[in-house]
């Protein structure tokens, strides 16, 4: 049986990390039944981590080659076709330098992409929750609703992932966390706030005398396209306050879980029919556990993405709980499958 592990399995195995409830005694013995694999995926995650050193990064490398694990390929792009699959060719490389550096380039084009995405699904998901909090009015179309929130997300599409790319270059930069969570998080309450100004602006048919410097074509046209001066969380929050609104951490609070995962189904209606399938169940993933244990995504949520998106038929092993939580959604057999195979190594 195939058994894909994952890049913490790895890093245990090798000796760079240390798991105290493990046992590598009993972790090696366990593994020895399976045919092992590791993604490209995991060489891209090892090989671009910038807190580890080359010696560590080497003996992953050096521990792949040695113990003959098979590596499968990327599927779904082809930006890391480059990528010498023989190891050896990076680990003595003349050019490792340059190897590693645009693997890392790369690597930073796909969270951009992957984070772009969670951005765009938490406008779309708390808008519509939005929407059903004030259906009970029955003051508001939902398909114009859907349709304004659409072509505000699609018209800002460009903007979104150029911030997107702006906070995880200024994150490779600093190495802050915590930063990079907080810069995130308040670019979507900015958008939030625009895309509920606009709304009210259109709904009452005064968008203009609101927003005299924002460049609007038609809403059959499908595009909406905001100024710089509009996507500014304080001008924004005084537009929506001014127009009888409220702070939208307040509005996101009290939206309640039944009007979030209705609105979850619009979701796959208005943007998630544009992602590949598997990213798009794990941004749902998460926001499902958002609502019943505020989880929050985090960067290293993108390999993980990836992963179920691109193997769906290969049993998967992880020592990550917050991965195995998500994989608890995507398929509950898999996740008892890990869950034993881990006791079994303790």
């Amino acid at each position: 049986m195939e058994l894909l592990i994952d890049t913490n399995v790895l890093y245990y195995l090798s000796g760079v990390s240390v798991i105290n409830d493990i046992d590598i005694n009993k972790l090696e013995y366990e593994l020895s039944n399976y045919e092992l694999l590791i993604s490209k995926w995991s060489l891209v995650e090892i090989i671009s981590n910038n807190e580890m050193s080359e010696q560590q990064k080497e003996s992953i490398l050096k521990y792949i080659v040695n113990k003959k694990i098979n590596i499968i390929p990327i599927i779904g792009t082809t930006m890391f076709n480059y990528m010498p699959l023989n190891l050896d060719d990076i680990i003595y490389s003349p050019h490792k330098v340059k190897i590693i550096n645009s693997i890392t380039e790369d690597k930073k084009k796909c969270e951009t992409e992957f984070m772009s995405c969670y951005i765009k699904s938490f406008i779309c998901i708390f808008s519509m929750a939005l929407y059903y909090q004030m259906e009970a009015k029955g003051e508001i179309n939902k398909g114009h609703f859907m349709f304004l929130t659409q072509s505000f997300i699609m018209s800002n599409n460009d903007f979104i992932i150029s911030k997107t790319a702006e906070y995880i270059n200024i994150f490779y930069l600093n190495k802050n966390e915590t930063l990079f969570k907080s810069e995130i998080d308040g670019f979507i309450y900015t958008l939030l706030y625009a895309n509920i100004v606009i709304f009210i602006g259109v709904k009452h048919g005064y968008l203009h005398e609101v927003f005299p410097d924002v460049k609007i074509v038609t809403l059959e046209s499908g595009e909406i396209e905001l100024s710089d001066i509009i996507l500014s969380s304080n001008i924004a929050k005084e537009l929506l306050q001014k127009l009888g609104g409220e702070d939208i951490k307040n509005i996101v609070n009290k939206l309640g879980a039944t009007n979030i995962r209705k609105s979850m189904s619009d979701y796959i209606t208005v943007i998630g029919s544009q992602m590949p399938k598997g990213v798009c169940k794990f941004i749902l993933a998460v926001m499902e556990k958002m609502l019943s244990e505020r989880m929050k995504i985090t960067k290293n949520d993108i390999i993980d993405a990836f992963l179920l998106d691109n193997y769906p038929q290969i049993q998967l092993f992880t020592f990550d709980s917050r991965f195995q939580k998500i994989i608890k959604i995507f398929d509950e057999q898999y996740f008892n499958f890990i869950v034993t195979l881990q006791n079994k190594c303790k």
